[in-house]
């Protein structure tokens, strides 16, 4: 009989901070939509120097896969209340207003939401480009 996976303790606030500063450090590397062997093996690079510093906190030992589990996790929760309060927004008539999201959610929506170029070159000009929709979404 397969012996059952043990439970791994709940991410801390710090640990959920942590990632998404060095996510946010790393996102043109890491939202890169080039799927060549060079880039993905740049973002294996930088998702392993993620899960070090994390791991450096030295409050639980998480995995590479964990570390890139999470983030996705996070995203899927930030997107899923983004378009709860754009949905209640449209609504007409009364009753209570809807829970804003936090500044968490907000910071990580306003990750997603940024487009960038398949070109990798920092000084290319289409590096600059980003949708109007970012501009309008950061105020």
């Amino acid at each position: 009989m397969a012996s059952k996976r043990e439970k791994q303790p709940n991410w801390s606030i710090s640990e959920i901070t942590l990632l998404q500063e060095l996510v946010e450090k790393d996102e043109f590397v890491l939202k890169s939509k080039q799927t060549n062997t060079i880039t993905n093996n740049k973002k294996n690079e930088k998702w392993a120097e993620i899960c070090s510093k994390i791991n450096a906190m030295g409050l639980q030992k998480r995995t590479v896969k964990q570390v890139i589990y999470k983030w996705g996790n996070l995203q899927q929760n930030a997107k899923k209340i983004y378009s709860e309060v754009k949905k209640q927004r449209k609504l007409t008539g009364g009753g209570p207003a809807p829970k804003p999201p936090s500044a968490q959610e907000e910071k990580i929506t306003g990750q997603i939401l940024v487009e960038y170029p398949v070109v990798l070159s920092p000084l290319c000009l289409q590096c600059l480009r980003v949708r109007l929709f970012y501009y309008a979404y950061a105020k």
